[in-house]
């Protein structure tokens, strides 16, 4: 068996990080890929003709390629399908924490995307994104008060980016964000992405209150770029699936941990 840099992971948790290192690296090889989660090469082939079928790779002697067309809906179609209970059980919690009146900024994680037409039911609410997914889900709800911030597109996560972005986030206050992330472990939040660190810390410095969904897969593992503390939230929910150590570090810290059904 290879040796691995990450803690064992079920297939579904690699799956989902398997996707998100691809669109990070661009092209990578099966054997560097079974080097990093310490599985076999026959275990990621059989994972990435999963992906390919998904939409989101494709695979050219002995390496996979993020495609290169219509990423951003195959990879978000595929994000979508993971844990899809768990997430919409995550989103259904989340919602309550809106109220008639407020002002609330969403990331562009497919968790929080859960959320939309939940708020809608609980208007009316100004909502602020740079997510399209988010926007073409709510543009068509009467109860949403919709802004969208500027920014460079980017194709591969269906969402804006950049100066323009940022500037848009830090120039508007929200009661409370909503956010997700890739990986969390020892209590740091980490994203393969780059640009969505200083996204995520804007949205947090910008809302009065800060609440992160996570599902149960995205735990013990890790990215390049590191977000941010667990402390910089006020409210996390996750599954009852979460590491014990993992929610003590939170609630150590101060934060409120709500735990629904795995």
């Amino acid at each position: 068996m290879p040796s691995s840099n990450i803690p064992p992971l079920d297939r579904q948790q690699r799956l989902a990080t398997m996707a998100e290192y691809v669109l990070e690296r661009g092209t990578l090889s099966v054997e560097d890929m079974a080097e990093r989660y310490g599985v076999s090469t026959m275990t990621i082939y059989r994972d990435l003709a999963e992906l390919e079928r998904s939409g989101v790779v494709t695979r050219t002697r002995g390496t996979v390629t993020a495609r290169a067309t219509s990423f951003s809906e195959a990879s978000a179609s595929f994000r979508s399908s993971l844990n899809t209970s768990i997430k919409q059980r995550l989103s259904q919690r989340a919602a309550e924490e809106v109220h008639a009146g407020s002002t609330i900024m969403l990331d562009d994680s497919t968790t929080v995307l859960r959320m939309v037409p939940l708020i809608d039911e609980r208007g009316p609410v100004t909502v602020v994104t740079h997510s399209l997914a988010v926007s073409n889900e709510a543009s068509s709800l009467r109860s949403i008060r919709l802004f969208v911030s500027g920014g460079r597109y980017r194709s591969e996560l269906d969402s804006l980016y950049g100066a323009t972005t940022l500037a848009t986030i830090r120039s508007l206050h929200a009661d409370t964000c909503f956010m997700s992330t890739t990986a969390l472990r020892g209590g740091q939040l980490y994203h393969p992405i780059e640009e969505n660190v200083d996204l995520k810390r804007a949205m947090i410095e910008s809302s009065s209150r800060s609440v992160l969904l996570l599902d149960s897969s995205k735990y013990g593992l890790g990215a390049t770029h590191r977000v941010i503390g667990v402390e910089a939230f006020d409210l996390v929910i996750t599954d009852t699936d979460a590491p014990r150590e993992e929610i003590e570090i939170m609630r150590d810290a101060g934060v409120e941990v709500v735990l629904v059904d795995a």
